[in-house]
């Protein structure tokens, strides 16, 4: 947990899980198949967004990738 994440507290988190379970069983509940399911409510300081390439990449590959990769950033 970053200082971002030192202003939401315990109660601004339960808030978000409410309504991030209540979007959820909305989206379930007319069974549509075709319907986006709903994102969750960015949390501050979160990097559940940042994505590291689009593809995997072959095992023989990985060890010269890992090597090269910065990992000082969270």
């Amino acid at each position: 947990m970053g200082a971002e994440r030192a202003n939401w507290g315990f109660t601004q988190e339960l808030l978000a899980t409410i309504v991030d379970l209540l979007a959820v069983a909305n989206w379930q509940r007319p069974g549509k198949k075709n319907a986006p399911k709903p994102k969750r409510i960015k949390r501050p300081g979160s990097t559940e967004d940042k994505r590291i390439g689009s593809k995997p990449i072959p095992l023989s590959e990985f060890a010269s990738w890992w090597d090269s990769h910065d990992r000082s950033t969270p």
